[in-house]
């Protein structure tokens, strides 16, 4: 399951309030993995936009 990152993660300022990444890991399914995995793709990675975090999405 995804979560939403604690001090650790890097965040993001959206109509003024700071929001935190989601944290993702191997299991994490949903929205939020879609989301990294099409900005992985868009960074070069060879990546397919599925909703599933598996092995093919982590980066090595």
């Amino acid at each position: 399951m995804s979560g939403w990152g604690g001090a650790s993660g890097s965040g993001v300022i959206i109509h003024g309030v700071a929001k935190a990444w989601p944290l993702l890991k191997t299991g994490s399914r949903g929205t939020d993995v879609r989301t990294a995995q099409h900005l992985l793709a868009a960074a070069g990675y060879t990546v397919t936009a599925d909703r599933a975090f598996g092995p093919r999405t982590a980066v090595r």
